[in-house]
């Protein structure tokens, strides 16, 4: 709570018209402390007060476990905005989506999802320098064609970077690292190891961490599931093995599982159905299909 001086005016003494102009002056006095007042408890429940002019990300839409990274983590909310160092993370069955400031663009944030604002400038030409961070989970970005030369957006993951120039791409990162990039419209330069590949509109690319990005290749979006094995055993344990499209992710409950470049997985964990196991495959778009696999 923020402590405001007490103004107090003695009448005594003073003309008629006197005392008319210092009721007015206390009136003026007690609606300008008063202003401050919510004014700071605005600031407080916001966590943060950002400078006139500095830019900023907000949240426009919250479901599920979203939380506010700051100062002190909370609940996010709609309307709350993010800074340099300020970001969110999601829980299972959660997500965000945050807008750019000046129409820039939208960030559709996903399920299980850690995002943190790296860096937000403004070039020498007037261009916005958009810099991010996801550290794991999946992110769907769509950009607007920029208007100056020095407008730049780039999305750092822990193997590399997405630099785009407006467009319409995702992002994905496997708890082991493995950054998977889709474009959907336009543009992105992955980078990785001092190597750059231009993944166009209809073309997908990996990043394994240590390794420079893989060649991209046309993207067939395919969120088929090929079934080698599935098993039940009497002690509630549950194994599945497969093969994907090794651009997707693989989720089972709360759990991502490794996809091999070879786009195989395996699954060993409790059974969280009785007859049957859920599996859900991904595209860094955020696509997804959901198999039911009956277990013997």
């Amino acid at each position: 709570m923020v402590d405001f001086p007490v103004f107090s005016l003695n009448l005594f003494h003073t003309s008629p018209h006197a005392a008319a102009s210092l009721r007015r002056l206390n009136r003026v006095l007690l609606a300008t402390t008063t202003t401050l007042l919510v004014g700071a408890q605005a600031v407080y429940a916001n966590d943060v007060q950002l400078p006139k002019g500095q830019r900023s990300l907000e949240v426009r839409q919250t479901q599920g476990k979203v939380t506010y990274k700051g100062s002190r983590p909370r609940p996010a909310q709609s309307g709350d905005r993010l800074s340099a160092g300020q970001g969110l993370t999601t829980a299972a069955r959660s997500s965000a989506v945050i807008g750019i400031d000046s129409n820039i663009g939208i960030v559709k944030v996903a399920e299980k999802t850690d995002f943190t604002v790296r860096n937000l400038t403004i070039a020498a030409d007037g261009g916005r320098v958009t810099l991010l961070n996801v550290h794991r989970g999946q992110v769907a970005l769509q950009v607007r064609p920029f208007t100056h030369k020095g407008s730049r957006l780039e999305v750092k993951t822990p193997s590399g970077i997405a630099g785009v120039r407006g467009t319409e791409f995702g992002v994905a990162v496997s708890p082991q690292g493995r950054t998977a990039i889709m474009t959907n419209e336009g543009s992105v330069a992955a980078e990785a190891q001092g190597q750059s590949v231009m993944v166009e509109a209809g073309y997908s690319s990996l990043i394994y961490p240590g390794e420079p990005p893989t060649p991209p290749r046309p993207t067939v979006e395919d969120l088929s599931l090929k079934l080698n094995t599935s098993d039940a055993y009497r002690s509630g344990l549950v194994r599945v093995a497969g093969k994907v499209d090794p651009i997707n992710a693989v989720i089972y409950g709360d759990q991502e599982l490794e996809v091999g470049r070879d786009g195989s997985f395996r699954l060993e964990s409790l059974t969280q159905q009785r007859n049957w196991a859920t599996i859900v495959v991904r595209t860094p778009l955020g696509k997804e299909k959901i198999h039911r696999i009956w277990l013997r």
